[in-house]
C-alpha cells in the first residue's frame, strides 16, 4: 500500500510513514519519515543554536569567556595568537575596571550573542598591533565597530583619519 507525503508530494510505500493511531484513514503520519527527520532536526538545531546564543548573551563574562576559549582552540586559525596566560579573569578585570564601557568611545558595551555584527558588542583589541599576540598587557576593550575601524592601524593613525574625515565632510 502507498501514500503520499503532504511535505515533499512524493508517493512512498506505507512503511515509510509513521505510526499515528490518531489517524483513521490509515493509521500513519501525514510527512514521511524522512521529511518528519528533516524537519525536527531543523527545528531542533535552531531551538538549541537560539538557547546557546542565550546563554552566552547573558553576561560579560559568559560572552568573553566564550570567545576566549574560541580564540584558543588548537585547530582553529585565529588571525592573532593569544598568550597561554591570557585568562577570563583578567578579561573580567578588565570589564570592571573600565566598568562595561568602551575604552576608546565610552560607549556601554554590550554581549549580544547571535544578533549579527551588533556594533556596541564588547570587543578585545590589541593596543599596539605590532605585538602579534593577545596579551594582558597588550589588550583592551572596544566597541565591536570602534576595533573594525581601527583594523590594523595605530590609533594615532585612526584618530587621524577620523578627524580628516569630521573636517572634510
Amino acid at each position: 500500500m502507498q501514500k503520499k507525503c503532504t511535505r515533499c508530494n512524493q508517493v512512498k510505500d506505507l512503511e515509510l510513514f509513521d505510526r499515528k493511531k490518531e489517524n483513521k484513514t490509515d493509521g500513519r503520519k501525514s510527512w514521511c519519515k524522512q521529511c518528519s527527520s528533516k524537519h525536527s532536526k531543523t527545528v531542533w538545531s535552531a531551538y538549541k543554536r537560539d538557547k546557546d546564543h542565550e546563554a552566552l548573551s547573558a553576561s560579560p563574562y559568559k560572552f568573553l569567556k566564550h570567545w576566549l576559549i574560541n580564540v584558543k582552540k588548537p585547530n582553529k586559525r585565529a588571525r592573532h595568537p593569544v598568550h597561554p596566560s591570557l585568562s577570563i579573569e583578567d578579561l573580567m578585570e578588565l570589564w570592571n575596571t573600565q566598568q562595561g564601557k568602551c575604552a576608546k568611545t565610552g560607549i556601554t558595551m554590550t554581549h549580544l550573542k547571535g544578533s549579527g555584527k551588533v556594533d556596541t558588542n564588547v570587543s578585545v583589541d590589541r593596543i599596539d598591533n605590532n605585538i602579534k599576540e593577545y596579551n594582558k598587557d597588550n589588550i583592551q576593550l572596544v566597541c565591536y565597530r570602534y576595533n573594525l575601524m581601527k583594523h590594523e592601524m595605530d590609533e594615532r593613525l585612526l584618530a587621524f583619519w577620523c578627524k580628516t574625515i569630521l573636517q572634510h565632510g
